[in-house]
Order: structure tokens, then sequence, then C-alpha cells
């Protein structure tokens, strides 16, 4: 017997397929072939289990598990099987075979924030900042700005003339980066720049 799990990464809250390969290397069939699996770990539950087969000599079957992450642990999947040879009726055991391991993490969650100066002055140029961190535990891939152009709210004006720079990026876990513009001052008044990023989970591509 073999065992594969479709992934060795995972976000909570992701489902998981377990498989289990089984060959019958002699001639006599394998009648009510069934497959069992040892959870050496916690922090998964089982969606759907696979059924009995019957393996006709020299032949193979795959049995396959849904199980979805609940967690954030390390889980080991050890599956074997058992039937019995259609012309003796005696028992036959597949040994257990184990998995790779599966790392549960905590999805991608980003927060973020924006940043410009207290006061500038007509024609100045100035930078506005939006700070981002992953707070997840999987990496968040093609983190962007929502808005190239951050919102503007107020009674002044300002004039966009460059960014965001960087385009985009990647984060693992408590990384951060930094989007900057620069904008020229146009007129008197209060002004407040919004904006927020966002990005996939590389785990569940969410």
């Amino acid at each position: 017997a073999q065992t594969i799990i479709s992934r060795t990464t995972a976000s909570v809250g992701q489902w998981i397929t377990v498989q289990m390969s089984v060959t019958n290397n002699g001639e006599a069939q394998c009648n009510n072939t069934t497959p069992a699996i040892t959870l050496i770990g916690s922090g998964v539950k089982a969606v759907s289990t696979p059924g009995i087969s019957n393996i006709p000599g020299g032949g193979s079957t795959v049995f396959q598990w849904t199980y979805s992450a609940e967690a954030t642990v390390t889980v080991n999947f050890s599956c074997y099987a058992s039937g019995t040879d259609a012309n003796s009726g005696l028992a036959v055991n597949a040994a257990a075979a184990p998995s790779q391991a599966l790392n549960i993490q905590t999805p991608a969650n980003l927060i973020s924030g924006v940043t410009a100066p207290d006061s500038v002055s007509i024609n100045q140029v100035f930078t506005v900042k939006l700070q981002v961190t992953n707070i997840g535990g999987a990496t968040a891939v093609g983190v962007a700005p929502n808005f190239n152009d951050p919102v503007i709210n107020g009674t002044g004006t300002a004039v966009m003339l460059t960014g965001p720079v960087p385009v985009n990026g990647s984060l693992t876990s408590f990384q951060n980066i930094e989007f900057i513009w620069t904008y020229s001052a146009t007129a008197t008044g209060n002004v407040t720049f919004s904006n927020y990023a966002s990005a996939t989970d590389s785990n569940s591509g969410l």
C-alpha cells in the first residue's frame, strides 16, 4: 500500500484528500478489501471515507478520504487494508503505509494602515504610505493595494504624482510591506487618505 496526501501544507478550513493505493500482487482476487486509516495527531475532521472493494489478481485500487483542516497542528496519516483470498478464504493484509506530514496553518490575514504628513504647504510634494502586515500563518501572495490611487476625502486637494511602489508583493507570516505614493498639495484644507490591501492565501488560493 502507498499513502499520498494532496498537499503537505494547508490553511484552517481547507479540505485535504488522502489516497491509499493498494495493489494485489497475487493471482487470486482479494475480496472485501477494507481500507483503514490512523491519524497521528489531531486537528482534522473526516468529511468522506471510502468503501469496500474487491481487487482482482494483478489489479489495484485507490481508496480516498477527505478531511477538513480544523486547527493549527501537524498531522500524519497511516493507511492500511485487509481482505480475504477469494480461493482460500484466508485473511490478507496490506502493511501500514505512512504519509508525509501535513502542516496546518492559520489562513493569510492582512491588516493595514495609511499614513501621511500632518501638514504640508501648497505645491509641496509629500508621500502617502500604506503599511500592510500578514498576521496569518500562510503566506499571502499577490499582496496589492485595493486602490491604485488612495481615496481622498476632505476640503483640500492633492494630485498623485507616482505610485504605488512597489506594485505588489508576497508576505510570509508576520512579514510586512509598505506601498508608497507621492502627491503634490494643490489646495488648502484638510485631507484624509484611505486604502487597504488584498491578497491570496498560498495554500487555499482564496
